[in-house]
């Protein structure tokens, strides 16, 4: 692990921004300046190389030298989920947000993020919309298709930010739900009552490359009806109470 914690990663408002990387040693200089570029938020950056197999450990730990606010951290390769928990619990904020290395994010995102959920009623999540960019030559799957209409997209869960105590109380991604981790993780949320925000401005610029998770598309469906069922409303559950951090 290379990175460096100063008295700025101290700070109630300092936003942990998590990206986990699998062999894009190509893309993750672009993810990782689009969040250098953010203006008006306090950020640290937590990058998860998990099991690369290409020049992304390299490429990361480059990253890290020369920003102080990047942590560079290796694992083997265990899955999106676990490279996100890992980063999650590797990060100093009391605030917690999502980039893939595939995607870029607006200069303005975390800003306007924090607006959106500092003063709403805790616990809360917001999440924002998405534009999505296919590459030359490549077949979307069908349900990237459907958010192919730049800002009029659908909402994209992975742009969510919600406070550290909230994911403390609700626990991160469960692995077994790849792909799909990131819906069981809002259904969970949505069942143990967390306020969810849904906000019309976009916060992720997607890549459509060939290569992405998304393609997986019968695998995201057996995972989406198993959290739908995970998370089926039960006797006895309750709404969280979760403290200010």
């Amino acid at each position: 692990m290379t990175g460096i914690v100063d008295d700025d990663l101290m700070s109630d408002d300092l936003v942990s921004v998590i990206i986990p990387v699998f062999n894009r040693a190509h893309l993750i200089g672009d993810a990782v300046a689009s969040v250098l570029a953010q203006h008006g938020a306090n950020f640290e950056i937590v990058i998860v190389n998990d099991g690369s197999t290409d020049a992304t450990g390299q490429v990361i730990d480059d990253l890290a030298q020369q920003h102080p606010h990047i942590t560079a951290i290796h694992q083997p390769n265990r899955g999106p989920a676990a490279a996100r928990n890992t980063a999650v619990a590797a990060s100093n904020g009391p605030w917690i947000t999502f980039l893939d290395s595939d995607d870029t994010m607006p200069t303005d995102r975390l800003a306007n993020q924090l607006d959106a959920i500092a003063p709403a009623e805790q616990p809360a999540i917001v999440i924002g919309k998405q534009t999505i960019d296919v590459a030359p030559g490549v077949d979307p799957p069908p349900h990237t298709l459907l958010g192919l209409r730049g800002t009029d997209s659908s909402h994209y869960i992975m742009s969510m930010m919600t406070r550290r105590s909230t994911l403390d109380a609700v626990g991160v991604f469960d692995k077994q739900f790849e792909p799909g981790e990131d819906l069981e993780l809002l259904f969970r949320m949505r069942r143990l009552g967390v306020n969810i925000i849904v906000s019309d401005q976009v916060w992720t610029h997607r890549r459509i490359l060939g290569d992405n998770l998304s393609f997986d598309v019968e695998g995201s469906r057996r995972a989406l009806f198993r959290a739908i069922h995970a998370n089926r409303p039960r006797p006895g559950d309750t709404e969280l109470e979760v403290r200010s951090s």
